[in-house]
């Protein structure tokens, strides 16, 4: 049996038809699901929508609510003169405790001071100088945190 040109031409289109629509068919879930996450992102805004009374609804914002006012900072200065040589940390409510957070930089005077932006009200806080607690001497203000002795601030 002798095969022409012709048969060959058209076993090669139904192998190549074969070839191309199989993986069509089976990735076509996929590929729907692709594509409807590519047509999110091209809807028309919400603002477009007409409600059952065929108004536009109000633009929402979340990102800005001119009805909620943010506390305005203070910059407070925490300083300490200290004859030890070592590192100076301080801990507080500010910064959830959190031990060797917010380091004291050394001055040319011997003092080592910090600045912490902090809105109004009470702060409780101590200073560890080389791991050591220590309350702000310049500060007679003190509470009782976890059984032992911090002191407060109090930023207005």
């Amino acid at each position: 049996m002798r095969i022409e040109r012709k048969d060959l031409l058209i076993a090669l289109a139904a192998a190549l038809f074969i070839f191309v629509s199989v993986p069509g068919v089976i990735f076509n879930s996929a590929i729907k699901k692709y594509l409807g996450f590519l047509n999110i992102w091209s809807q028309k805004p919400i603002t477009s929508v007409r409600h059952h009374n065929g108004q536009i609804p109000p633009a929402r914002s979340y990102t800005f609510r001119a009805d909620i006012k943010e506390p305005e900072l203070k910059v407070i200065s925490f300083s300490l003169k200290t004859k030890k040589a070592g590192e100076i940390f301080i801990a507080g409510d500010f910064n959830k405790w959190k031990k060797n957070d917010i380091k004291l930089s050394r001055k040319e005077n011997g003092a080592s001071e910090t600045m912490i932006a902090l809105a109004p009200g009470k702060y409780r806080y101590v200073f560890y100088i080389e791991g050591e607690k220590v309350l702000d001497p310049y500060n007679p203000s003190v509470a009782e945190f976890e059984g032992e002795k911090v002191s407060i601030i109090e930023v207005k």
